[in-house]
């Protein structure tokens, strides 16, 4: 992979560079703002995909800036200049410390590696092959912290077996940041982890991590049962559960020698997944997971002696692709990640403890459809015991529950649709256009009374409950969550309004199914911006900024110049800037006879000037790469760091642009900087 510093500034009169007259001084520099120098859109020229010859799809030269991370050059600090560039810090298969623990690296229960076992099958889709040994190229988030002296990086990798990473790193003086050890992070006491996706760093200095797209536990239960055993589920058993455990054990030698791990759908016995299996649930899969640091030091063991690590049950199981924190240090708002998802707010019984709390889902009622909606806000309670107020519940009480081998079936009462209707007191609940669903909540059954029932459903079926008690679930792929504490407002980012957010032409329909939200599709999505009380409940929402469709050279995708897919999102350097990073891929309408197209090709960094409505391009990454985890890290022992992860280069698209061996898929963490600290204005 090469670095290229783009010296370019932004020729569109959409976008901002360094500069202006107001305040300047001999240098030309505005001593009253804090702003960025941009970059050109990288894919100008190739907006789109030229058609394939013979099969084969045009190659990007060698030295095409669509192959390299690119990032701002400069930016202005209140009329001084500071010189930026992307600094890598740690890559996919690294090992900072010869012979020590390789970054990215997956491990077992027992804390042991893989190392060259079943390496072809995980390699050929989930996993690298660096120096014959597994490393993922989906790290998501790495959050910054100190202990004792010492900084930190925590990594969460985007895997059904799902790894952390605790890196040390050395600062030096003039602010650059080194890997010089890692270690991963024994997961072992929450039964490990799964398809980590974004996190942030907690106001009391923690890493808090989402586990994304958790196992269907109807679908597994269904499929695992009766006729269908563990050891041979039917073809429609998930792709990533045998990933998952791998964790416990399983060989997946024994399962389909000729099939990837997360592409295995036929011949699926396995003597060795039954004794995985039970060493689990599919509801250990799902809830935000906590990291502490203990210490300032790694240990010589074969995982990290810093750390201790937390599931929280409490906050319900979803799709989770981000559990942001408020300023109070209790409530947190839930990215539940998907198509026809919902909107969650949880509140901890005790400041900087989510061991314990009252959870909520969202009802809209859409005001206007015009720019992406106008939304006010209720929320529903989610389990109030013998009232109607939200009871706090407890990580331990759901981790009961679960330890006593809790199923789907003991919770919730499912028909298959009729005509696409349900019967009278079933709920209708939707996922897809294959996966309609009628359900009601069960009354006391087995040895569980209704109270426990409840209780268990909130948190174990948490969306299918927020749907029989009358929640909003439409979200398409609500994703990053922010807030701005100058505005009191919280920002969410949307990738892509389809599906159930569409106002017409959807196919994925069931009678009496809510429809609470109806605008104009977008496949390029939109940040919603969110009213926020002294109590820091959300009441309303509409559009900050969107994305939208333009036509280029070989056809349709959506403008460079402005948004496309917004993913994460993250307050700047100063709270007049929000940062948006992009996950951009092929996307099609939820319109019957549309076809497919690519939103960006190269996923950007934007700086979002909130004053002046103005977008600035900071880093674009390779194709098909992803950019996660921007966070503005303030004051690290005088230098300031804007952190960003380059995921999984030529996987999303553009996988014909680089061999699968290629070191050049390697994901990247690192920062743009390092900044002199400075006090915004």
């Amino acid at each position: 992979m090469k670095y290229l510093i783009s010296s370019i500034l932004g020729a569109s009169v959409a976008l901002t560079g360094c500069g202006g007259s107001g305040g300047s001084d001999t240098t030309g520099l505005n001593k009253d703002v804090v702003e960025f120098t941009g970059i050109d859109a990288v894919d100008a020229n190739e907006a789109a995909f030229g058609p394939a010859v013979n099969g084969v799809a045009p190659q990007l030269a060698a030295d095409s800036k669509q192959r390299q991370v690119v990032s701002t050059p400069s930016m202005n600090v209140y009329g001084t200049k500071v010189d930026l560039q992307f600094r890598p810090i740690i890559k996919s298969g690294d090992q900072p410390v010869t012979g020590g623990s390789t970054w990215g690296e997956p491990i077992k229960r027992d804390g042991t590696t893989f190392g060259s076992t079943n390496l072809a099958l995980a390699t050929s889709s989930a996993y690298l092959n660096i120096n014959n040994k597994r490393a993922s190229y989906s790290p998501d988030h790495s959050t910054l912290l100190q202990k004792a002296g010492k900084l930190f990086s925590i990594t969460q990798f985007e895997n059904y077996n799902g790894s952390m990473y605790i890196t040390e790193l050395s600062q030096a003086a003039n602010g650059v940041l080194t890997a010089i050890a890692t270690k991963p992070i024994d997961l072992s006491s929450v039964f490990g982890g799964w398809d980590f996706c974004a996190g942030i760093p907690t106001p009391w200095s923690s890493h808090l991590a989402g586990e994304e797209y958790p196992e269907d536990a109807r679908a597994f239960e269904t499929n695992t049962t009766g006729a269908n055993t563990l050891d041979a589920p039917s073809a429609s058993y998930s792709t990533g559960i045998d990933e998952y455990f791998e964790y416990f054990g399983l060989d997946q030698s024994l399962t389909n020698p000729t099939k990837a791990i997360s592409t295995t759908k036929e011949s699926k016995a396995n003597s060795s997944r039954a004794t995985a299996a039970g060493q689990t649930s599919v509801y250990r899969v799902g809830f935000p997971v906590e990291v502490k640091l203990t210490s300032a030091t790694l240990g010589t063991g074969t995982t990290a002696a810093n750390t201790s690590v937390a599931k929280h049950y409490s906050m319900g199981r979803l799709a989770w692709e981000l559990a942001y924190v408020m300023p109070d240090k209790k409530t947190v708002y839930g990215g539940d990640d998907g198509s026809f998802r919902g909107m969650f707010r949880y509140v901890a019984s005790t400041a900087e403890d989510l061991t314990a709390g009252k959870l909520y889902a969202a009802k809209l009622n859409q005001v206007s459809a015009e720019n992406g909606g106008i939304f006010t806000i209720a929320w529903n309670p989610l389990y109030t015991g013998s009232g109607t107020e939200a009871v706090a519940v407890s990580d331990a009480e759901i981790n009961t529950l679960i330890a006593g081998g809790i199923k789907f079936s003991d919770m919730i009462d499912f028909q298959a649709p009729v005509s696409n209707a349900c019967s009278s007191g079933y709920t209708p609940y939707v996922l897809s256009t294959s996966a309609k669903e009628c359900i009601k909540l069960k009354g006391a059954n087995g040895s569980y009374t209704a109270d426990q029932i409840e209780k268990a459903a909130s948190r174990l079926e948490t969306l299918r409950y927020a749907v029989i008690k009358g929640a909003t679930q439409e979200f398409e792929k609500y994703e990053g969550v922010t807030f701005d504490p100058s505005r009191n407002k919280m920002y969410i980012a949307i990738s892509s309004i389809r599906r159930g957010m569409a106002s017409s032409g959807y196919t994925e329909t069931l009678v009496g199914a809510g429809n609470d939200i109806n605008i104009a599709e977008n496949l390029c999505g939109a940040v919603y911006q969110l009213d926020v009380t002294n109590e820091y409940v959300t009441y309303n929402m509409k559009t900050l900024i969107a994305g939208a469709s333009k036509t280029y050279n070989n056809g349709v995708q959506c403008d460079l110049d402005k948004i496309g897919m917004p993913d994460n999102v993250a307050m700047g350097p100063t709270n007049d800037y929000l940062l948006i990073g992009e996950d951009s891929d092929w996307l099609a309408s939820s319109k019957s006879g549309t076809t497919s197209s690519k939103v960006h090709r190269n996923d950007v960094l934007w700086a979002y000037d909130l004053k002046n409505s103005k977008l600035t391009r900071i880093l674009s990454s390779p194709v098909g790469a992803e950019v996660t985890s921007p966070y503005y890290y303030r004051n690290i022992n005088g230098w300031d760091y804007i952190t960003a992860v380059i995921q999984h280069p030529y996987n999303e698209s553009d996988t014909d642009q680089a061999a699968w061996d290629s070191l050049d898929r390697r994901a990247i963490f690192g920062v743009i900087g390092p900044i002199p600290t400075f006090t915004p204005k």
